[in-house]
């Protein structure tokens, strides 16, 4: 029952963000010391030589790679802010939650935080030299400085929360295992707070641009509907195929970390790519909790990568 309900949280808590968007918009700054402390939480639940790389991680991370260039590609000869929110949408690494989600729903939590690890670096590798070429920004600085300034604002979040949680699992592994049980409700309680202040500051920028009409968040949110639907359904069809389990891998190609897209986007890209990744916070949690309520009393399918 528990499980089933935790799945609708994030949906009131939307809500209560766009209610009080007004109040809770000045906690902004706070976002990015949210989503490292996210990271540092997730990594303090598994050791170094627990991740264990698998060939199906480098084929999911090759598959949301060339979807993202395809639909660039693609959609950037009708309009360029669309191409890049669907483009944001698949190059998103995989959420920190997705490990506590996957442990909720019995599945192989290891293989899930392993890509949680990749799809970051990847993101902190890749977008430094993809930001500067589809942002459509004019920025008076050079392309190596925008891909410097990129690195370091993606950097900064994620590389030092790595480390530390890992330097504390190396030299205090007995206070890391006694928080081990508080981890999980920790982590899901940060994510909470990270998405109702990212609501609450998007709400305030919707009301106060000009920039949109209707017609523009319908269509990026719909499209937010057909990324996040397109992922979750692919993980789930290819777990067979590439010896995974379906829960890791539908929750590692199609749970992601929307709360460091959406800070991202807010600084690098053209508005609307925000909000496109916006609507994916609201499609992933009503999957989410579909996918809890589903699968609550069915049995998990042991996949060849748990051991």
């Amino acid at each position: 029952m528990f499980a089933r309900l935790k799945g609708f949280v994030p949906l009131l808590v939307l809500l209560v963000g766009w209610l009080l968007s007004s109040v809770l918009d000045p906690l902004t700054p706070a976002i990015p010391y949210i989503i490292t402390a996210m990271l540092f939480m997730t990594f303090l639940k598994v050791r170094p030589q627990d991740l264990r790389l698998h060939s199906s991680h480098w084929v999911l991370l090759a598959l949301q790679i060339a979807l993202a260039a395809l639909v660039y590609l693609c959609a950037v000869w009708w309009r360029h802010d669309v191409a890049v929110a669907m483009l944001l949408c698949f190059l998103t690494p995989s959420a920190t939650a997705g490990p506590s989600i996957v442990q909720i729903l019995g599945g192989n939590t290891a293989y899930t935080t392993t890509y949680v690890l990749l799809s970051h670096l990847m993101f902190v590798l890749l977008v430094p030299f993809v930001f500067p070429y589809v942002s459509g920004i004019a920025l008076e600085v050079s392309i190596w400085e925008q891909m410097w300034h990129i690195f370091y604002e993606v950097a900064r979040l994620i590389l030092p929360a790595i480390a530390l949680a890992w330097l504390l699992v190396w030299w205090c592994p007995r206070w890391v295992a006694h928080t081990n049980p508080y981890n999980a409700g920790i982590s899901y309680a940060l994510w909470l707070l990270s998405l109702l202040l990212l609501i609450a500051h998007t709400t305030v920028y919707l009301q106060q641009s000009q920039a949109f009409v209707w017609t523009d968040l319908a269509l990026v949110s719909g499209l937010g509907l057909l990324t996040c639907g397109m992922q979750y359904w692919l993980g789930h069809c290819l777990a067979p195929y590439v010896g995974s389990e379906q829960h890791a891998t539908r929750h590692s190609i199609g749970q992601k970390n929307t709360s460091l897209a959406i800070w991202m986007a807010a600084i690098f890209l053209p508005p609307l790519a925000g909000i496109g990744i916006t609507s994916y916070i609201i499609w992933q949690n009503i999957i989410i909790s579909s996918v809890m309520a589903y699968y609550k009393d069915r049995p998990v399918q042991e996949s060849a990568t748990r051991s």
